[in-house]
C-alpha cells in the first residue's frame, strides 16, 4: 500500500466515525476516489476496511496542573497559622486551616455544627469546646406542625397521640427515633452538613429539644486534652411532653496520638415532664457517637449515654382531650418512646434514650480520612 493510498484512507475515515469496508481507485490525476462499497465488485487489492488502518500518533498535549497534595487535604495548609484561645468566643474563621491549636484552661471556644478544624502540629484543650446544636426540634402550634428534623438517623421521633381514650383505647405515646448501627457510625468520619443528631418531637405547642451538633479536629501532631470536648443534645421545654433531642458527633483523629485526662461527651437531651392539664411525658434522646483515631489513644471520660425520659404522678389524672407524650431523637441510641395515656386518663411512664456509641481506631487515620 503507498502512502498516497493510505493518506486518502485517512481522510476518507475523518468523515465517518462507523467501521466500513472502502473500494479505492485512482483517477488519472493521481487521486483516490471510492467506487464501491460492495466486496464483490471491488477489484482485488483496492478493498480496505477502514478499522484496520491507524494514523500515527498525535503530539504530546500539555501536563495538567498539581492537584493538592494528600496531606494538605487532611491536615490543612496551616495557612493561618496557630489558633490560641485567651478568652471565650465563638468560631468564626473562614479558613480552619492552623498550624498549632491551643484553647487555654478557663476558657471556651464554641464552634458551629459542621466544624471541621485542621492542624498541621500540636492541639492542646485545657479549656472546653462546645458544639451548637444542629437540627432542630419539631414544632406545632395546634394547627400546623413541623416534624423534628432527624439529622443523621435511621428515623425521626413521632408524636403522641392526641384525644380522649375511651374503654378500649388508650392514647399511645410517639416512638423514640432510630440511631445507627455501629458499622455505620464508624463511618461518619467527614462533616458534610449541619444536622447530625436528631432532635426530639414537639408536644402540644412546645418544640422538641434539639439535636446534638458535629464536630471534627483533624490534627497532625498530638493532640492532648485535659479540658472538653461537648457535643450534647438539647433538652425539651421541661414540661407539656416534647421528646429531648439526640447527643451529636465527636470525630477527632492524629496521626500520632489522642491523650485526654479530660472529658468528651455527646449525650442525649432529657424529655419534658408530664402535664396534668394537657399531656403526658416526654421520651428521651438516645446517645450521640465519639469517633477517635490515632496509632496510640487514652480516651479519658467519655460519655454517649441517653436523656433521661420526663417525669410522670402515674396516680393522677390528665384533663382530656390531651396528649400522649411525644418520642425523643437517636442518633447513636435509640430515641425513648413517650409516654402513654391509659384509659382511665393516668400519665404513663415514657422511655429514656438508649446509649450512643464510643469507638476508637487504632491506626494512622490518613488513609480514612482522604
Amino acid at each position: 500500500m503507498n502512502m498516497k493510498f493510505l493518506f486518502a484512507v485517512l481522510l476518507l475515515i475523518g468523515f465517518s466515525a462507523q467501521s466500513e469496508l472502502l473500494c479505492l481507485k485512482m483517477t488519472k490525476r493521481g487521486k483516490f476516489k471510492v467506487v464501491s462499497t460492495n466486496k464483490s465488485k471491488c477489484p482485488k487489492g483496492n478493498l480496505l476496511d477502514t478499522d484496520s488502518v491507524v494514523g500515527n500518533p498525535g503530539s504530546k498535549g500539555m501536563s495538567g496542573s498539581n492537584g493538592i497534595d494528600a496531606t494538605e487535604r487532611i491536615w490543612g495548609d496551616e495557612s493561618a497559622g496557630d489558633l490560641v484561645i485567651n478568652s471565650s468566643t465563638t468560631f468564626s474563621n473562614t479558613n480552619p486551616q492552623f498550624r498549632n491549636v491551643t484553647i487555654n484552661a478557663g476558657n471556651t471556644l464554641t464552634v458551629h455544627s459542621g466544624t471541621t478544624i485542621r492542624a498541621t502540629g500540636t492541639c492542646l484543650i485545657n479549656g472546653s469546646i462546645e458544639v451548637e446544636n444542629g437540627a432542630h426540634g419539631g414544632r406545632s402550634n395546634g394547627l400546623r406542625h413541623q416534624p423534628a428534623n432527624f439529622g443523621l438517623a435511621y428515623s425521626p421521633p413521632g408524636l403522641g397521640e392526641y384525644g380522649d381514650p375511651d374503654n378500649s383505647n388508650q392514647l399511645r405515646g410517639g416512638l423514640g427515633g432510630l440511631g445507627v448501627s455501629e458499622e455505620t457510625a464508624r463511618m461518619i468520619l467527614k462533616l458534610t452538613g449541619t444536622a447530625y443528631g436528631s432532635a426530639g418531637e414537639s408536644n402540644v405547642s412546645v418544640a422538641g429539644g434539639s439535636g446534638g451538633g458535629g464536630f471534627a479536629l483533624y490534627c497532625k501532631g498530638a493532640v492532648i486534652i485535659q479540658g472538653t470536648v461537648s457535643a450534647d443534645g438539647g433538652d425539651a421545654f421541661f414540661v407539656f411532653g416534647a421528646g429531648g433531642g439526640s447527643g451529636g458527633l465527636v470525630v477527632i483523629a492524629s496521626q500520632e496520638s489522642i491523650v485526654s485526662t479530660g472529658t468528651i461527651s455527646a449525650t442525649g437531651g432529657n424529655g419534658a415532664n408530664w402535664d396534668w392539664a394537657t399531656s403526658s411525658a416526654g421520651g428521651g434522646g438516645g446517645g450521640g457517637i465519639i469517633h477517635l483515631l490515632a496509632p496510640h489513644i487514652i480516651s479519658g471520660t467519655t460519655d454517649v449515654s441517653g436523656g433521661d425520659n420526663g417525669s410522670i404522678s402515674p396516680t393522677d389524672f390528665i384533663t382530656c382531650p390531651c396528649y400522649a407524650g411525644s418520642g425523643g431523637g437517636g442518633f447513636g441510641g435509640d430515641g425513648g418512646r413517650g409516654g402513654h395515656v391509659n384509659l382511665v386518663r393516668n400519665p404513663q411512664s415514657a422511655i429514656s434514650g438508649g446509649a450512643g456509641f464510643v469507638i476508637t481506631t487504632l491506626a494512622d487515620p490518613s488513609a480514612l480520612l482522604f
